[in-house]
């Protein structure tokens, strides 16, 4: 917390050093919050905040990683080893964040440039109605802004999949749940997980976990990832055409993906939703 005695230096008040750090006002009192930037001093009697000039550089840092659109938990990471390999590191991670940012609005905007064109869509894939078998899995939870979601999947597969070689020497499709019924771009939950040997009850953040059977319906999404919300789209109509309603948080499971193709359009998704 900052003091309530005038620290050494010369105090710039808030609204000037927004001008200087080029940060809203409003951003500066939600970075004091979070912890980001706290002010040099508060006024006790009104509650103003005031900086010092060697702020601006702390600033100006997170104005330039937020414009990069990196998610605030890695801000925070980043100003506490600006100076070490792991600030290096986030840099890095973050850059390859950007670049298949940049692959995917690509892919959009030749499907949106296809759309505009008249172009007519592929036929749409086949919906079956399964029942399918409970299952064990080996999951992982875990809670990341949307922007992070491409990044944690991939780091949590990686564990699941080494832990799974570890134990069995093999390899099986990851999947993922994102149960939230609401989207928030700021705070999405999902469930990384893997088959289970009959043995392995997990280790460390590793948990076994029971998925019911039941009615389900399911679609292979061939394609990038970026297109998967069209297979939503045909379970949501062939579910409302056949009568069916959902019953719980569809899940998708990776067949072929990133590790297995250079090429996203050669991707194989299942997208399997309870139904009944």
């Amino acid at each position: 917390m900052p003091s309530a005695q005038h620290p050494t230096g010369s105090l710039i008040p808030i609204g000037r050093f927004s001008k200087i750090s080029r940060l809203s006002v409003s951003s500066l009192r939600y970075y004091d919050e979070l912890g980001l930037l706290r002010p040099a001093y508060v006024d006790p009697d009104s509650s103003y905040r005031y900086y010092l000039l060697s702020q601006v550089r702390t600033a100006e840092t997170i104005r330039l990683l937020r414009a990069l659109d990196m998610p605030l938990e890695e801000v925070q990471r980043y100003l506490e080893e600006s100076d070490s390999a792991q600030a290096r590191d986030l840099l890095n991670h973050h850059e390859r964040r950007m670049e298949e940012r940049i692959a995917e609005g690509q892919r959009i905007l030749a499907y949106l440039r296809r759309l505009q064109g008249g172009g007519e869509e592929d036929a749409p894939p086949l919906v079956l109605a399964q029942n399918l078998p409970p299952q064990e899995i080996l999951a992982i939870h875990a809670r990341v802004p949307e922007t992070a979601v491409p990044g944690a999947w991939r780091e949590l597969a990686a564990e699941l999949r080494a832990y799974l070689r570890r134990r069995e020497g093999s390899e099986q499709p990851v999947g993922a749940i994102f149960p939230d019924p609401f989207h928030d771009e700021r705070a999405v939950n999902m469930t990384v997980f893997i088959p289970s040997p009959a043995n392995a009850r997990g280790q460390g953040r590793i948990v076994r976990e029971h998925l019911p059977g039941g009615l389900c319906a399911t679609i292979r999404h061939l394609g990038p990832y970026t297109l998967l919300h069209r297979s939503y789209e045909h379970l949501a109509a062939w579910m409302q055409g056949h009568g069916h309603e959902a019953t719980g948080a569809p899940r998708e499971v990776y067949l072929v993906g990133p590790t297995e193709t250079a090429d996203p359009h050669s991707y194989e998704t299942d997208v399997i939703w309870p139904i009944r």
